[in-house]
């Protein structure tokens, strides 16, 4: 808690990072619903009154870097960010697959390439 010694911060970033988002049963391990999972966290942080500027997400956002992984965490992380008008940050893992990143979050085209948009 900030006290009458500390300011009160100017700027707020939401980082989230290990999603590990997987296939199209979004059941990592075979039990953990990692979309009712992310969901259930933007729920939780909407309870805090608090507005991020960016909403940071650091890998591994795909378990295995499947293609619809990445377009379910998107639809989840971009209706949130909407809610906050923040910008969204994506940021690869050692766990995600480049081409599938760069098309399903980035709207890139196929490349193995490092993308950076500003």
């Amino acid at each position: 808690m900030l006290g009458e010694n500390y300011p009160q911060p100017q700027h707020y970033l939401l980082h989230i990072s290990d999603t590990h988002f997987v296939g199209p049963d979004g059941k990592l391990y075979n039990e953990v619903d990692c979309d009712a999972n992310l969901t259930a966290l933007f729920d939780a942080f909407a309870k805090s009154n608090t507005r991020p500027e960016a909403i940071l997400l650091t890998g591994d956002l795909a378990d295995n870097g499947d293609p619809d992984a990445y377009r379910r965490i998107r639809r989840i992380v971009e209706d949130a960010a909407a809610r906050y008008d923040a910008q969204v940050i994506w940021v690869m893992g050692n766990h995600d697959e480049r081409i599938a990143f760069r098309t399903n979050l980035l709207d890139e085209p196929a490349s193995t390439e490092p993308a950076l948009r500003t």
